[in-house]
């Protein structure tokens, strides 16, 4: 495993994390990571802000999930500063369940790790 792959790894597991969290107020840990000039794609097509994702881990936004895994991870170095990461999310709350893929693109900017990308809601 690469250093890049390392640190990335890490992060992701952290935003697993903040969903899975039960603190009312997880945006801090996705502010660190989400690019300003983001470019994010949501699960039913539309053009998703850092502000709009931010808003959806603050009260009274924040969904509470009982659990929260990562599988299928798949990583692409792109060279020193960029990468590309795609894994499978699976989320359960309460009854409910659902899966969602990201792919995320990563890039080293002042030697943070910032992502934008693409999240698909996985049905059936």
């Amino acid at each position: 495993m690469t250093l890049n792959e390392s640190e990335i790894q890490f992060i992701e597991d952290e935003l697993c994390d903040a969903d899975e969290s039960p603190e009312p107020d997880t945006s801090a840990i996705l502010d660190k990571y989400l690019a300003e000039e983001m470019l994010m794609i949501g699960p039913v097509g539309q053009h998703v802000t850092k502000t709009f994702i931010l808003e959806g881990h603050r009260p009274p936004m924040k969904q509470k999930f009982d659990a929260v895994s990562l599988s299928k991870r798949v990583f692409l170095d792109l060279g020193e500063c960029q990468a590309a990461t795609s894994c499978r999310a699976e989320y359960q709350q309460k009854d409910k369940r659902f899966a969602l893929r990201f792919f995320r693109l990563w890039r080293k900017v002042e030697g943070q790790w910032r992502l934008t990308g693409s999240v698909t809601a996985i049905t059936g």
